[in-house]
């Protein structure tokens, strides 16, 4: 094990970032700053430099893709870092102060990541592009005050991968348009009902995403709030397990089996959307309907209703009945 007195060039980076994502309002021409607080959670002292990026987003999810600023970028020279290098030692703290000088031209929405990785280390973005290889960032969403903004957001796709089911969970796919010309904040719920009864209350952007102007934002939901269930498969490590085609692997579970958790019937699922159109909160919302059909369930109970009912016929119906035909015919004798 590393000595905490040590450096540890050749370990994992391991840092934590706070806020990870901040939302920073300016006006035209006048200064303002966030401070950004990271820890060492490592077991060394670390030599860390501090970058900074723009980020964009991802056409088709949304999320941020990490990028480096190019020379048309003039935002690039709104903003400076302090420190742009430290060293900390393993649970300490460190504040690095974000300061933006936005000219009067400047409008509307600008964004920016400070990056923090091991000084020496070159930042490797990864496949996805939303984050770094050996490195934390704080995401920071500048919206400068400006005549002319515009925020509207619409939901381009609210849907299921099927409109029926036998068992829990039920994905939703939520995909919302951001129209306008600013980033803005959403907060969204699912709302499942069963006729006039509310089920549940799913949470869609938990995280409090930001959607980029001009853009779409994937927020993946789920319910699963029944029994039985199906869980995915998971290994030693924590990571789902993929079956040959690349999809999660599924196993049925059954525990803590309650008849008021059994789900069953026709459900109507309302997905509601609030935001801050710059005069206060407005709402949109769209509706969908699908089915939970527990057939296996549904055929156990069949068949032991079959057989409850074949029992009583064979047991107690055809006996009275052949009593009553004997009694008749010999009452007929008689």
């Amino acid at each position: 094990m590393a000595s905490a007195a040590t450096a540890n060039p050749g370990g994992a980076f391991n840092f934590a970032v706070s806020p990870p994502s901040v939302g920073l309002d300016a006006k035209p021409g006048v200064p303002t700053a966030v401070d950004i607080r990271v820890q060492n959670q490592g077991i060394a002292i670390e030599k860390v430099k501090v970058t900074l990026m723009k980020f964009t987003a991802d056409g088709a999810t949304g999320r941020p893709n990490l990028r480096n600023f190019e020379t048309t970028d003039e935002f690039s020279q709104w903003a400076q870092i302090s420190p742009t290098s430290f060293t900390a030692e393993p649970n300490e703290w460190k504040t690095v102060k974000f300061n933006l000088s936005p000219p009067k031209s400047a409008a509307f929405g600008y964004y920016y990541a400070v990056v923090f990785s091991r000084e020496g280390a070159e930042n490797q973005i990864q496949k996805d592009k939303s984050s770094l290889l050996g490195a934390v960032a704080s995401l920071i969403l500048v919206d400068v005050k400006a005549p002319g903004a515009v925020r509207k957001v619409t939901i381009a796709d609210f849907s299921t991968d099927s409109k029926s089911g036998e068992f829990l969970p039920v994905d939703f796919n939520v995909r919302l348009h951001n129209i306008g010309n600013t980033h803005v904040g959403v907060r969204a719920t699912i709302n499942i009902s069963k006729g006039n009864k509310t089920i549940a209350d799913i949470d869609v952007n938990s995280t409090k995403g930001y959607i980029l102007p001009s853009s779409y934002r994937a927020f993946p939901a789920e319910w699963k709030d029944g029994t039985p269930v199906y869980q995915n498969y998971k290994d030693s490590q924590g990571n789902v397990a993929l079956n040959l085609a690349g999809t999660p692997r599924q196993k049925l579970v059954w525990d803590k089996f309650s008849t008021s958790k059994l789900r069953f019937g026709k459900y109507t699922a309302r997905l509601i959307v609030i935001y801050d159109d710059g005069k206060g909160d407005v709402s949109t919302e769209s509706r969908l309907s699908f089915w939970v059909i527990p057939w296996r369930i549904i055929a156990v109970v069949s068949v032991i209703a079959l057989l409850i009912v074949g029992g009583l016929w064979a047991l107690v119906v055809r006996p009275l009945m052949r009593s009553l035909k004997k009694h008749r015919g010999y009452a007929t004798r008689r």
